[in-house]
């Protein structure tokens, strides 16, 4: 028996092409080419409009389009900060297009409207782990330089060791 029809036609799938499949119709209805922009928003304005910004819709040129035409982004935004954010539009537009891989974005267009954002999921409190355990994780991690990846090992290094005392 082959490996690939061990699970099944084509063998083991990445979740993501699964997931993909799903949202790309709801986000396509938007005209959005990829849901991977709307996942990246934050990063790609950076923190100053990250929570005064947020995509609405990718409009695509109509008939043939032109290789060197992008669609137009319409991008909702609060008053107070779509003054700052047109001047950074060209740097923004090549940021969105560098982010996609082709020139997707030809236009960017602010729309200047109050809007809400779905509230974030506080944080889990970390695991408790006991005094020596937390230990010799913090022995395993002391060599890392890097302070936010030590954190992040720190908080993966707690959550395996209590999810281990789990089973």
């Amino acid at each position: 028996m082959s490996e690939a029809s061990h699970h099944g036609r084509g063998g083991p799938r990445a979740i993501a092409t699964l997931f993909g499949k799903v949202i790309e119709p709801v986000t396509a209805r938007r005209g959005f080419a990829t849901a991977n922009l709307l996942g990246a928003w934050p990063e790609l304005v950076g923190p100053r409009f990250a929570s005064a910004t947020q995509p609405e819709r990718i409009s695509w040129p109509r008939g043939k389009a032109r290789e060197d035409e992008g669609g137009t982004l319409v991008v909702k935004v609060t008053g107070g900060h779509a003054v700052y954010l047109q001047h950074e539009l060209g740097a923004l537009r090549e940021r969105i297009n560098s982010f996609l891989g082709f020139r997707a974005i030809g236009e960017i267009r602010l729309v200047q409207t109050p809007f809400s954002r779905p509230a974030r999921k506080k944080p889990l409190p970390d695991p408790v782990i006991d005094a020596s355990e937390a230990a010799a994780l913090e022995a395993q991690i002391g060599g890392v330089e890097d302070e936010g990846l030590r954190a992040a090992l720190r908080r993966l290094g707690r959550a395996v060791i209590a999810s281990d005392k789990k089973t």
